[in-house]
C-alpha cells in the first residue's frame, strides 16, 4: 500500500507501537508528524525515519490537555496544509498501573 504524498499525525510515537507505527507510515511514504511527550523519545523516532529515507517532524505534545491537542493539528495544518492520518495511539494506563493523577489520566483517555 502507497500512502505517498500523506500526512500522518503519531500520538505516543515516541517509543513502543507508537513508534513503530510512524516507521511504517514513513515506509510507506507518508510525511509523519511524531507527537509525544518526550523531546528526546520523540527525536529518536524522527531519526528512525529518516534512517529508513522518511520524512518527521516532532511536535511536543501533551495529549491529556486540549490546548496541546488543538495545537498539535494547528501547527500540522500549518505545515503541511492538512491531515490525512491521525493515529492516537497514546492511552492512559490500566487503572493502578498508574502513580498520576486521576484527571491526568482520565483526560489521555477523552481528550487525546
Amino acid at each position: 500500500m502507497s500512502l505517498d504524498g500523506n500526512i500522518g499525525v503519531v500520538t505516543g510515537a515516541g517509543s513502543g507501537i507508537g513508534k513503530a507505527i510512524a516507521v511504517a507510515l514513513a515506509k510507506a511514504g507518508a510525511r509523519v508528524v511524531i507527537a509525544d511527550l518526550s523531546e528526546p523519545a520523540g527525536q529518536a523516532t524522527v531519526r528512525a525515519v529518516e534512517a529508513i529515507g522518511g520524512k518527521a517532524v516532532l511536535q511536543r505534545t501533551d495529549v491529556s490537555q486540549r490546548e496541546d491537542a488543538k495545537q498539535l493539528i494547528k501547527a500540522t495544518v500549518d505545515q503541511f496544509g492538512r491531515v490525512d492520518i491521525l493515529v492516537n495511539k497514546r492511552r492512559a494506563p490500566a487503572r493502578g498501573a498508574d502513580s498520576r493523577p486521576f484527571p491526568r489520566r482520565s483526560g489521555i483517555l477523552l481528550i487525546g
